[in-house]
């Protein structure tokens, strides 16, 4: 949600009109009926109550009306394909919106099953899965942290070589950084702290490093306990959107089959549990250089 702040403020200058929703690590299910726009979709504003602790669409709202921008973040709950798609599809028809871009905060969007490692898959394949079935007329897909998911075990000369084979099938759209010093990564910064400040026990460690990137910091930048023991590699990279056609990208992920019938995500963990053990992993490599 956050890693899409820097686009979206872009976009907005520009006089595009741009929605923000999350597919949430939050316990949605715990907040008011009111906030609730369908079964798997809320619509979250800066006074919604409920959830004191960890509540990352509230506080984005809440940094969203400080700064004079439109305030509803839109939420769903950690639900499987289908009742995400629903959901999705219910979005869609309340905002008629003329492009969906899925933003990853890392690049484990970018695993097509078979990797060394997948990150982080569940919330990333479940949102491909579910976008890969809609209707509208643009989708893509952009990535921001390059390197980032190296703490959850993908090799990122493997993000590479998955990159490189969209771009032989036409699916890979380019890169597009982030100048340090624009507007956009000063408030992308900015909302970053406003966050770590209103939920210090939840600091976020993707945000973390790429705002760290954004300012010219590299090497192993510690800013929060959650990372202790760990060596980071804070870099430029972090700082430039990857983007790929949305179709082009489901069509060569080898899980999003396996998950298409779900309904929770504990069945989504299943089936790519079940597809990893049944399948050879492909040899990682380290970056040559």
């Amino acid at each position: 949600m956050y890693a899409g702040l820097p686009l979206a403020l872009q976009l907005h200058a520009d006089g595009v009109q741009v929605h923000l929703a999350n597919l949430s690590f939050a316990d949605l299910h715990a907040l008011d009926a009111d906030v609730w726009l369908e079964p798997d979709l809320a619509a979250v504003g800066p006074l919604t109550k409920g959830l004191d602790g960890y509540f990352p669409e509230r506080t984005l709202a809440l940094w969203l009306e400080v700064n004079g921008l439109p305030s509803t973040v839109y939420a769903f709950p950690k639900v499987g394909v289908q009742p995400l798609r629903a959901a999705y599809r219910a979005l869609v028809d309340r905002l008629r919106p003329d492009a969906i871009v899925l933003v990853d905060g890392g690049t484990d969007i970018l695993m097509r099953g078979d990797e060394t490692g997948l990150g982080t898959p569940e919330e990333d394949m479940t949102s491909l899965a579910a976008v890969a079935g809609l209707d509208v007329g643009v989708r893509l897909v952009c990535c921001l942290g390059f390197g980032i998911d190296a703490y959850h075990g993908v090799n990122h000369v493997q993000v590479l070589e998955n990159l490189a084979e969209l771009d032989q099938a036409g699916a890979y759209l380019g890169a597009l950084s982030i100048p340090g010093g624009s507007p956009q990564a000063r408030a992308y910064v900015e909302a970053v702290v406003h966050a770590r400040a209103l939920t210090p026990g939840w600091p976020s460690i993707v945000n973390g490093q790429i705002a760290a990137a954004l300012q010219g910091l590299h090497g192993d930048v510690q800013f929060t306990r959650r990372t202790g023991g760990s060596r980071l590699f804070v870099n430029p990279l972090m700082a430039v959107y990857f983007t790929v056609d949305l179709a082009g990208l489901a069509e060569r992920n080898l899980l999003l089959d396996r998950i298409e019938g779900t309904h929770l995500m504990r069945q989504v963990s299943a089936a790519i549990e079940a597809f990893r053990a049944e399948t050879d992993t492909r040899i990682p490599r380290v970056y040559p250089h």
